[in-house]
């Protein structure tokens, strides 16, 4: 089967994944979420319909539509992390590794959650970015903590500090969907007590073209992509301070991570070990090493060892009482 048919094949399929969840959303007891389900699938689905695709079998249906089925009853992070693996499977390999399209499983992020939260995040106010978002693996959880952090407040009130403290950047358009109707899950009460809509948290975009914004982010969370970038001259001379020879998307990531944190802030990624030594990362290293202080925390990353001293899950940013700081 050529790249081109298996594309087809499996957009056609997460086609039927999408009728699943809007059988589900159709049934919905709770307006606000049969609503608002239905119309980010009907949404999502509008971009792959024009396509001349290929049918699937009866089975290839009824599988695909029972995988919808029980994904929507599911726990918001299990169903958003299933969906995910069945969605970044189906990919053809090139296209995959091209966007380092990788879901998060629920329990490594709950992980580094709860190691921010050691690191003296505070959940009633940090203003927090994931910018590798797809999925949702760490955006639901934290929306869920600040609501949780905020028992008693009034729903509106609650939307609106949501809205204006949390941000999401993926650059894939279904990764996003994901990422954002899982946090409508999460803010589905405060929206049904408010008889609001959720407020629309995740961008579609290539966060590495993305400026820091003028309020900087308590937190900048993630699992961010990794893999060899070609950089053009602009990109590479916005990151030269961490580069030496070729970028790796993560290194990237994490230069971003310290343009976007404000002094005394905390980054928060799962990282590869491989920054820890060799010629390509020491730009990278001696950036860390200048920008935060030495507060590292557990092995997190994708190897199978665990090693010591950690790769990495969090540094925080030294205060600095002057204006701007990093970025």
């Amino acid at each position: 089967m050529s790249g081109g048919d298996e594309t087809g094949v499996n957009r056609r399929a997460l086609s039927e994944i999408l009728d699943g969840l809007l059988a589900f959303g159709n049934d919905a007891s709770d307006s606000f979420a049969g609503l608002r389900l239905r119309t980010l699938a009907h949404h999502f689905r509008d971009l792959f319909e024009p396509l001349d695709v290929p049918q699937l079998p009866d089975w290839a249906l009824t599988v695909a539509a029972s995988l919808g089925e029980e994904a929507a009853a599911l726990d918001t992070n299990a169903a958003a992390y299933q969906i995910g693996l069945a969605y970044s499977g189906m990919l053809p390999r090139e296209h995959r590794a091209a966007l380092g399209v990788y879901y998060t499983p629920p329990a490594l992020a709950a992980r580094l959650i709860s190691q921010a939260t050691a690191a003296g995040v505070d959940w009633t106010r940090c203003r927090v970015l994931d910018p590798a978002c797809g999925g949702s693996a760490f955006l639901a959880p934290v929306a869920r903590r600040i609501v949780d952090e905020l028992p008693g407040c009034n729903p509106r009130v609650l939307l609106e500090n949501i809205s204006a403290r949390l941000r999401g950047y993926e650059i894939d358009p279904f990764g996003a969907w994901l990422s954002q109707v899982s946090l409508d899950a999460v803010l589905l009460p405060a929206c049904r007590d408010a008889r609001s809509s959720s407020p629309v948290l995740v961008t579609v975009c290539d966060s590495l073209e993305r400026r820091p914004p003028p309020e900087l982010f308590d937190l900048v969370i993630g699992n961010p992509p990794y893999g060899r970038l070609r950089l053009d001259p602009r990109q590479r001379e916005r990151f030269k301070r961490s580069l030496f020879g070729h970028a790796n998307v993560y290194g990237l990531f994490t230069d971003l991570a310290l343009q976007f944190v404000r002094p005394g802030g905390v980054i928060a990624f799962v990282t590869p070990a491989s920054f820890l030594a060799g010629e390509y990362f020491k730009n990278l290293r001696s950036l860390l090493g200048a920008s935060a202080e030495h507060r590292l925390h557990h092995a997190l990353h994708r190897g199978r060892r665990r090693l010591r001293p950690p790769p990495g899950a969090q540094a925080r940013l030294p205060h600095d009482e002057s204006p701007g700081g990093e970025g």
